[in-house]
Order: C-alpha cells, then structure tokens, then sequence
C-alpha cells in the first residue's frame, strides 16, 4: 500500500496555506496521522510517535523541523513497503543515512541504486565544496504510473519504480546507465533547486541545466 504526495508546482496550497512559490522558503514540522501498520516517510528523520487517543491502531508520527525549503519540496508518504538501509560516510566528518523503499519482493532489486547512491552525492559534495546538510535521504519506489520520471523532494526522493529497481538478470546495460542518469540528476537538485532555489519557475532553466550538467558528470564518474 503506498499513498503520498506531490507538491510540484503549486499543489501545497491544497494541503496547507501557503505562500506557494518558489521564491518563499520555511520551516517545516510534520505531523503525520497514519495506521500503525504503516511507515510515515517525510523530508526530515522520524523523533517521536504515540498512540493516537481518539482512533484505535493508528498513530501520530513526528519528525524533525526542516531547513527552510520552498512548499513546493515539502513530502509525505504512508506505506507498508520494506526499506534497504545503509549508513555513507560522506567526505569530512559528515555521514548520512540512505534508505530505499520498495515492495518487499523486490527488494533484492534496489542494491544497484543502493550502491552507486553514496558515491553519487559523495561526489557531488566534494565537486561543489558544499556539505550536505540533511542526516538523510530517502529513496522510495511509485506502484503507479507516474506523468515524470522521479521528483528531487528534498531528504525524500520519489521514483518510478522502473527508474530505482534493477533486475541484473533481465534489465539491460542500458537500464542500469537511464537508473545512474536519473538518480545523477535527482541528487544535484539537492543542490540545485532544493538547497539553492530559483525565484520565479521561469527561471528553472537554472536547476535543471545545473543538474542535467552533473547528471552526465556523475554518470561519466559512476
């Protein structure tokens, strides 16, 4: 079971009231209301959860307060899926937790991204002398047919599932080069967009020629 959200471009306003462009950053401290069956996922690690009093087997999810980040980067999902998890040492004295989520038969098929996705953003620090501030970043799979290829919310990364498993013994080269390209790009707009946000959407030429730009110097490197 999977449902989240998908706040690009002027979608938060549906959500919560907002000054919903890009230009307007804040805070962010969610709350989630879920099953106790499911896991809450947002931008920022989970710090507390309790019983809800009102509504038996469900429960209240609370996670760290964000950067500032624009509404349009702000992610919620609930789902019942089962995560890989590994902790990357970044260059300096910085680590940060990576977690793939996918439906628990295909987990065997996320060690690829798994894999390359530390190295991806280890580069990408040590290439534009930038820490990454967040202490995680969250990979989850889409069990629809999704209109994009994935969506850069910030610490929470959304992917069509064919974009982030990968099948060593089916899927070709190629699949595996589009999986590297497409995660290339997702992690630069943690810089590019996310940490670093244009003002106005005509001008997100910039975050996606910057991420596009480090998505062919990320695959070349990978």
């Amino acid at each position: 079971w999977f449902g989240g959200t998908q706040m690009q471009a002027t979608e938060a306003r549906r959500v919560l009231p907002c000054l919903d462009e890009p230009r307007f950053k804040t805070t962010f401290d969610v709350v989630v209301g879920h099953s106790n069956a499911m896991t809450a996922l947002s931008n920022m690690p989970e710090i507390s959860s309790r019983a809800m009093t009102t509504t038996r087997d469900w429960m209240w999810t609370t996670f760290s307060r964000s950067p500032p980040m624009p509404t349009y980067l702000l992610a919620m999902f609930v789902t019942d899926y089962e995560s890989l998890e590994t902790i990357y040492q970044l260059d300096g004295d910085r680590s940060v937790k990576l977690r793939f989520w996918g439906r628990p038969d295909q987990l065997p098929h996320l060690k690829e991204s798994m894999a390359v996705a530390g190295d991806l953003l280890n580069y990408l620090v040590k290439y534009v002398r930038q820490p990454f501030t967040l202490p995680k970043i969250d990979f989850i799979t889409a069990p629809i047919q999704l209109h994009f290829e994935a969506m850069e919310n910030w610490g929470l990364i959304l992917f069509r599932e064919n974009r982030l498993y990968h099948n060593k013994e089916t899927d070709s080269e190629d699949d595996r080069f589009t999986l590297i390209q497409i995660m290339a790009h997702e992690l630069a707009h943690q810089f590019f967009g996310n940490l670093v946000t244009s003002n106005w959407w005509s001008d997100i030429w910039f975050n996606e020629g910057m991420s596009s730009l480090f998505e062919m110097e990320l695959t070349d490197y990978v």
